[in-house]
């Protein structure tokens, strides 16, 4: 008698699992939330693609000051810089994603009697990229402004 009911214990498995409802609930509450991410994809890679254009441009008027500190300002004005997808200059717009025309003004010293004298040694530059991610696609055009000191040599 005692192996019966020892035997009884031993073998009673309660099974528990869950009920269909509950499994279409979750699955309705992971779908829904696979929509919603899924949702912002494209959001977040547009993101990402202006925040590395905005670092190679950032990378690209780096080298437009540090041209223009060891340039004579004269012979500083040009246009058809042209810079790669890496925003590391090229000699030709064929391989060009970017291309930079820098325009030199004379800077202004409020206030100041001395301005003609610091002409050499000054100089404000406006910095214009037109950034074409494809040969004939439409480009965005940014401007910026510099003022780059030097020795004027």
């Amino acid at each position: 008698m005692k192996i019966r009911v020892l035997q009884k214990k031993l073998f009673r498995v309660q099974v528990r699992a869950f009920s269909l409802v509950e499994v279409v609930i979750a699955l309705a509450l992971i779908s829904f939330a696979a929509i919603a991410i899924m949702g912002l994809l494209p959001t977040g890679l547009s993101t990402l693609r202006d925040a590395m254009n905005q670092s190679r441009q950032a990378q690209i008027l780096r080298t437009v000051a540090g041209l223009a500190a060891v340039t004579k300002f004269t012979s500083l004005a040009t246009n058809g810089l042209y810079f790669d997808s890496d925003g590391i200059p090229v000699s030709d717009s064929a391989n060009a994603i970017f291309t930079v025309n820098v325009l030199t003004n004379l800077p202004v010293y409020p206030g100041s009697t001395n301005a003609a004298a610091l002409q050499n040694a000054l100089t404000a530059l406006r910095v214009q990229i037109i950034w074409a991610p494809a040969p004939h696609a439409p480009g965005r055009t940014n401007w910026y402004s510099l003022q780059v000191a030097n020795d004027g040599k």
